[in-house]
């Protein structure tokens, strides 16, 4: 640790944007102060993981019928959370194509969510982070020459 705390500002603005980010597509960013990558990226999330609930119903999201398609669903977060309280488990159990074309959509986007989620904290860990000093000259050039080029022919 350094003296300054940097790594654990940089530890827990990472932990801090992943943990937000779980529960609201890019809301992760927005916690570090990205909120425009935020809106865009976590907008994105949200639109396909809306639409597979449409085309498929807000019974997308069934642990107990779809349980291998769950735990890709599990990193949707607050969406995955809604679709469960919306969704209506006897629907789930005799499914059409739509319905897995929708739990497909769901599943894409809910793991997209977790690609936000390690980029969001990856963000947060790099921006506190800090860099290498640069060096400082040794001295100044002599008048009348460029810097680095050495002395004057």
């Amino acid at each position: 640790m350094t003296p300054d705390g940097s790594v654990a500002r940089a530890a827990g603005r990472a932990a801090l944007a992943f943990l937000v980010g779980f529960l609201v597509p890019g809301a992760g960013y927005a916690a570090i102060g990205r909120v425009a990558k935020g809106l865009l990226l976590g907008g994105s999330v949200a639109v396909v993981f809306l639409a597979g609930m449409l085309i498929g119903g807000p019974s997308v999201v069934s642990l107990a019928h779809k349980p291998i398609w769950f735990l890709g669903h599990v990193w949707g977060g607050g969406c995955t959370g809604l679709a469960w309280v919306l969704g209506r488990p006897d629907l789930a159990a005799d499914p059409d194509a739509a319905h897995e074309l929708g739990v497909l959509y769901t599943c894409v986007a809910a793991l997209c969510n977790f690609l936000l989620m390690l980029d969001g904290a990856a963000s947060g860990w790099r921006d506190v982070r800090p860099l290498a000093e640069p060096e400082a000259p040794d001295a100044k050039p002599a008048p009348g020459t460029l810097p680095g080029a050495g002395a004057p022919a």
